[in-house]
């Protein structure tokens, strides 16, 4: 028999909250709702490593701070696609009456190119401008070749660990790349199941 005041969750909420070494909100760990992924307290990130929204979230939690719900905003992102949607078929109005204005535009600038062109023909001198040398971009320029000069001089086995070392890198950031690819479209296809079970008749 349920006790009033005191809060029924999953088991789960008891092994994230010790590898979070916090108490963590009970809203998501209610019965019947769907689990937050676990989060391995035993992974550090790097710079440079994927990291899933949920460990900013928990990040923000054991800072102090308070990051809000994360569904409350998908949710409101769901709402401004609804309006917008909306918007469109007044904004199909508008494209007719900028339509017509556009091919007066058109009219009007092929005038003027035609006009330029006859002009054209005269010779004309004018007057050069002085460009600005970007520091900034010299700058990288710079350390780009003094790099480049640096690797032409290393010996071969010191050319061989670089390599690999910046094969390394690469590596890593594009299996980042490819992990928040794929959070993407499973956010994606999780939207689009919650749109489909609204627009359902119930």
């Amino acid at each position: 028999m349920p006790v009033i005041g005191r809060y029924y969750v999953q088991p789960q909420w008891v092994f994230d909250s010790v590898n979070a070494r916090l108490l963590l909100p009970v809203a998501d760990y209610f019965p019947g709702v769907q689990l937050p992924p676990h989060l391995s307290p035993f992974v550090s990130e790097k710079e440079g490593d994927y990291v899933p929204p949920e460990k900013l979230k928990l990040l923000a939690l054991q800072r102090g701070e308070h990051p809000g719900n994360l569904n409350d905003s998908e949710e409101e992102e769901e709402e401004e696609e609804d309006n917008d949607s909306d918007g469109d078929e007044e904004g199909e109005n508008e494209e007719e009456d900028l339509e017509a204005g556009s091919e007066k535009e058109e009219e009007a600038q092929l005038t003027a190119l035609e006009e330029r062109r006859m002009e054209g023909k005269k010779p004309r001198v004018v007057a050069g401008t002085v460009k600005l040398e970007d520091k900034q971009r010299l700058a990288q320029e710079e350390e780009s070749e003094a790099k480049r000069l640096a690797i032409m001089m290393m010996k071969k086995r010191e050319k061989y660990l670089y390599n690999k070392i910046m094969f390394g890198k690469k590596r890593k950031i594009r299996e980042a790349n490819k992990l928040a690819e794929k959070r993407k479209a499973h956010d994606e296809a999780v939207k689009s199941e919650k749109k489909a079970k609204k627009a359902r008749p119930v």
